[in-house]
């Protein structure tokens, strides 16, 4: 009697454990986790409503590429969610882009790319703040001066979103890499 009462207690608490499990997640303490995406995602907001800025930008010259150094903030028309990510685009001569994915913190997150310096190719031409592919926020020109042999850049005005510098159609690859950050796998072109 007694053994049959405690297997009908553990068939009911194995039982009550799967449900709390269900069946897209995992368990901890009770909490149902979700499975990790394999892509990151734009934050859905209606055109305009995610906004955001350089505060400061700069450029220099190294080993054939130029190097960037930025600080700003943009700001989600929601809270994000864990993949929801905003880029920094890259926008070349021949029309080429490219772009550095980065995870909101909340929906203001504040940039600064801080002591990683960002490389782009020689030919960059413009920068931007993105919410997406084709929602760019703020976008500066890189312009080039040939002083004896060398070839300098340097970041020359804030320029339209609309600037044909910028105004390029590419895709981005959203794959989420097994760091599980956009990291490195995205930053250098």
């Amino acid at each position: 009697m007694i053994a049959s009462v405690v297997r009908r207690l553990g068939i009911l608490l194995a039982l009550l454990a799967a449900a709390m499990i269900g069946p897209v997640g995992t368990a901890e303490a009770g909490i149902v986790v979700p499975p990790k995406p394999d892509y990151y995602s734009w934050m859905s907001c209606l055109d305009g409503t995610v906004t955001g800025s350089f505060t400061t930008i700069s450029a220099f010259d190294e080993d054939g590429r130029v190097r960037l150094n930025f600080i700003g903030d943009v700001h989600g028309c929601q809270a994000p969610r864990e993949y929801d990510v905003y880029g920094l685009a890259y926008y070349r001569a021949d029309g080429a882009a490219g772009v550095w994915l980065r995870q909101y913190f909340s929906a203001e997150s504040h940039f600064d790319s801080g002591t990683a310096i960002f490389g782009v190719p020689a030919d960059t031409v413009g920068f931007c703040l993105i919410a997406s592919p084709d929602q760019r926020l703020d976008c500066y020109s890189i312009e080039e001066s040939v002083v004896g042999n060398l070839t300098l850049h340097e970041i020359g005005g804030r320029i339209p979103v609309t600037d044909p510098r910028v105004a390029v159609e590419f895709s981005v690859d959203m794959t989420v890499y097994p760091s599980g950050e956009p990291g490195c796998d995205t930053c250098w072109p």
